[in-house]
């Protein structure tokens, strides 16, 4: 299982701080875990991972654009 961990996220806050756009693409990813750390994301690519459950996205408020294709959801 891959997911998308605090301390990924917490690196990523450290090194941009306030980062809007994130490209995850290709990662394999089945977890997007702790993004909702990243709430000011504005566009989001997950697309061609092995996502199941994207309910973690209802926490990211200023997301407008998001790539999801080929996954499993």
């Amino acid at each position: 299982m891959s997911t998308v961990s605090r301390s990924l996220v917490e690196g990523i806050l450290l090194e941009h701080g306030h980062m809007v756009k994130l490209n995850l693409s290709k990662n394999g990813l089945t977890d997007l875990g702790e993004i909702k750390m990243l709430n000011s994301l504005t566009k989001l690519n997950v697309s061609e991972n092995r996502l199941k459950d994207i309910s973690v996205l209802a926490h990211l408020p200023k997301l407008r654009i998001l790539s999801l294709s080929d996954n499993i959801v």
